[in-house]
């Protein structure tokens, strides 16, 4: 399933609880507890919910800076699902 731009303008704008207009490791982490209240038999553990803050954030975060932005979102987004 591809998800069009304004889905994802959509999404982005879920975890940009702030408002900033970019998502920060916080706001990942907020997301990430939530999949782990979910799921947590297999995600529990702090290290395991590190981990995957510095997976997303690896993965969209290309410059490096400690923010996502909505650009950013939607190309690892699109190079994700090449």
């Amino acid at each position: 399933m591809t998800l069009s731009d304004e889905e994802l303008t959509n999404i982005f704008y879920q975890l940009d609880t702030d408002k900033s207009g970019l998502v920060d490791r916080k706001e990942i982490r907020v997301m990430v507890e939530k999949i782990v209240n979910q799921h947590r038999d297999k995600l529990g553990s702090e290290a395991n919910i590190q981990a995957q803050i510095e997976f997303l954030m690896g993965k969209f975060d290309v410059n490096q800076d400690g923010q996502i932005t909505l650009k950013e979102f939607i190309e690892a987004y699109r190079g994700a699902k090449r």
